[in-house]
């Protein structure tokens, strides 16, 4: 299963960037319990010092997300707005060239 920690270091980070000291690492484990270990590992490993951390978040991947679906669903909005000013545009033009035309 797939789990990810939110690892975010003390202070103010680096260079006043924005994210600068916050990290989110993927954590392959069989359960929470091993999930546990293997970032204490991490942490023991890799953050210590002056990359010590003031907090640590540890979540599963539980829920599917349909990004493509909302961008889609975006996209065809967007289109069909366009459309529809568009006949806007089309109906004004045609009934301009209408009363030019005498019709």
């Amino acid at each position: 299963m797939k789990y990810y920690a939110y690892l975010k270091q003390k202070g103010e980070g680096c260079d006043y960037m924005i994210g600068c000291g916050s990290k989110l690492v993927t954590i392959n484990a069989a359960d929470d319990s091993d999930a546990r270990q293997k970032l204490s590992e991490l942490i023991k490993e890799e953050y210590t010092g002056e990359q010590e951390l003031a907090k640590v978040l540890l979540f599963k991947d539980t829920i599917d997300f349909d990004l493509k679906g909302v961008y889609d669903d975006d996209n065809q909005k967007k289109n069909s707005e366009k459309s529809r000013l568009q006949h806007l545009k089309d109906m004004e033009e045609f009934n301009r060239l209408k009363g030019k035309l005498g019709m």
